[in-house]
């Protein structure tokens, strides 16, 4: 099969759910701003997302969907049945313990996670009230997440992508047009999260009985299978716990900044969340699956090749989209958030947050690759040792740069980790011979680089050729910044092909079983 084909299909349908989660966060921006009011909410929003990324992102995608394509693999449809069946309703009785506890201690996990927010009862209230109005949306997303590791084992990836449009959708509706029939505009957007779960599930739903795997919940407890199946969920849980412990810290440390300071991390993080998302998605998606059947098979030769392919992409895409980030990154903000409630102030904070996150852009689409490659040897143990040592040097470095650069210090100590990360586990790939480099690193490396200043010299000098962006519709921004997206591109491609790279030889990549 060609990669580079089902690489592109992914991309491009993830791509088009970030654009409308653009599109969400611009009209969010039109609307509030940057405010108390949005920090309360993303407070209140990280919490199912929270749950979600700890219990569902992890545990379906590198142990039920492994579990699940063997019996469907084996042919046995009962089997497969009783399988989603006491998975579903183990769900159920997990969830609802979670939910009930979690709601009843929301007051006090929000004093925890966002201490500083104590200072203002005001404050303090409405991101309770929020929670408890948001939190539920843990029970529909931890089912689209399920329903979604079916659809993709009976191949319906494209179904399980684009369900994240309804949220968006939904978001954008409630902000625009029902804001106004809430005591404050804010409840507006939180019950949009809900509804737009709610739309997610039975979209999904309609699908599942399409393909005859509506299936009800059972609750047996006596089920073999269900506790060989735990012991790796408890192991993917903690590598989750220990990574989802740093972005809380981090809200505490955020907390005691300024009002809008939890809002400019968000905004900077999105735009660097774009490109990292979709290579990210995509590789994730695609690597996983043909790497662990590479392992199982003993073929080493082929897991190699397919390692070294995801990271020269990684680099040709990844470094490139760093320093035009960088050099990009005042009319990106002004274009996508600059209108209404927006200060200068605001745009000049998210700025600098964005060209920070984007140094670390590299680090953390590597990371996140050679992660896959662990989760491929189904070697967990190494992970969680990783994550402690991750964890404990970025709170170090919290501690130190906070002190020296306030709320720009957790960026710093963030995008640092990443490249710590990078190199542990790259050196336990090396020393396992688990992974070589099959090309001349420093001649590919050297291509990209001449190809990138290239770029970047033309995309300077169109910058010093355009007027002002602060006077001009939010039209002719978005056309003056996709004609320097597509120029960088175009100059890019070109002179890596000027420079003798083999692009050819990298997008037409075959991987066969």
């Amino acid at each position: 099969m060609l990669l580079i084909r089902l690489l592109l299909k992914v991309s491009l349908v993830t791509l088009i759910s970030r654009i409308l989660g653009f599109i969400r966060d611009i009209t969010i921006a039109r609307v509030f701003g940057v405010n108390w009011m949005l920090d309360s909410f993303l407070v209140a929003f990280k919490l199912p997302n929270l749950f979600r990324k700890i219990f569902s992102d992890g545990i379906l995608l590198q142990v039920f969907v492994p579990a699940l394509t063997k019996y469907k693999n084996n042919g046995n449809f009962m089997d497969t049945y009783n399988f989603i069946a006491y998975i579903s309703g183990l769900f159920i009785i997990l969830l609802l313990i979670i939910i009930t506890i979690t709601i009843f201690f929301i007051p006090k996990i929000i004093i925890i996670i966002a201490p500083g927010f104590i200072k203002n009862k005001y404050i303090l209230l409405l991101t309770i009230k929020l929670s408890r109005i948001i939190f539920p949306y843990i029970i529909l997303i931890l089912f689209i997440t399920f329903t979604s590791a079916i659809l993709n084992v009976w191949g319906y990836e494209i179904v399980s992508l684009t369900t994240s449009i309804f949220l968006n959708i939904s978001m954008i509706i409630f902000t625009l047009l029902f804001n106004n029939l809430f005591s404050l505009p804010i409840f507006g957007l939180a019950w949009s999260v809900i509804i737009g779960g709610v739309i997610q599930l039975f979209y999904q739903l309609v699908f599942l009985k399409k393909i005859n795997m509506l299936i009800p919940p059972k609750f047996n407890f006596n089920y073999k299978r269900l506790f060989s199946l735990l012991k790796n969920v408890s192991t993917v849980i903690i590598i989750n716990s220990i990574n989802q412990i740093s972005n809380i810290i981090n809200t505490i440390f955020a907390s005691f900044f300024i009002s809008g300071s939890l809002s400019w991390i968000y905004y900077a993080d999105r735009i660097v969340e774009l490109p990292a998302g979709l290579l990210i998605t995509s590789l994730n998606t695609i690597l996983l699956p043909i790497l662990s059947r590479s392992f199982i098979k003993n073929d080493m030769n082929n897991y190699l090749k397919q390692l070294n392919w995801g990271i020269k992409l990684c680099f040709i895409f990844v470094i490139p989209s760093t320093i035009a980030l960088i050099i990009l990154s005042y009319p990106i903000v002004i274009t996508l958030f600059q209108y209404n409630n927006f200060s200068i102030h605001d745009l000049c904070m998210i700025q600098k947050l964005l060209s920070i996150y984007s140094i670390g852009l590299i680090g953390l689409v590597l990371a996140k690759l050679l992660t896959i490659s662990f989760y491929s040897c189904n070697n967990t143990k190494v992970l969680i040792k990783i994550s402690l040592i991750i964890i404990i040097l970025t709170q170090i470095m919290n501690i130190l740069f906070v002190y020296i650069f306030d709320n720009l210090g957790l960026s710093v100590s963030n995008i640092i980790s990443y490249y710590i990360q990078v190199i542990l586990l790259y050196f336990y790939l090396l020393k396992n011979k688990l992974f070589f480099f099959n090309y001349n690193v420093a001649n590919f490396l050297f291509k990209i680089i001449i190809s990138v200043l290239v770029m970047s010299f033309i995309l300077i000098k169109l910058l010093s050729l355009m007027p002002n962006w602060d006077n001009i519709s939010i039209f002719y921004r978005l056309i003056r910044i996709s004609l320097l997206i597509i120029v960088g591109i175009l100059v890019y491609f070109f002179t890596l092909r000027i420079t003798g790279l083999k692009l050819k030889e990298i997008f037409y990549f075959y991987y066969n079983f």
